[in-house]
């Protein structure tokens, strides 16, 4: 099965980053929060979407291919 997933960075503190993401470009409608000093997803209880998980893993490779967290993307699978 294929997925591919859009996400934007909304805001930056020292500790977090939050993420909107979604399905279209122009639809980015699903939050998504890091935690910049484990790189470890913010979530509640229960088991996250995989959309949210494949998202932030996305994120992620970003972050640590050039050393800074990316303003926009895509990820695709």
């Amino acid at each position: 099965m294929a997925f591919l997933s859009y996400y934007r960075k909304v805001e930056e503190t020292a500790e977090r980053l939050e993420y909107v993401y979604g399905f279209e470009p122009d639809e980015l409608d699903r939050p998504l929060c890091l935690d910049k000093s484990t790189h470890r997803l913010v979530w509640g209880e229960g088991k996250p979407p995989h959309s949210l998980v494949a998202t932030a893993a996305g994120i992620l490779r970003g972050q640590r291919k050039t050393g800074e967290w990316p303003e926009r993307g895509y990820v695709a699978s």
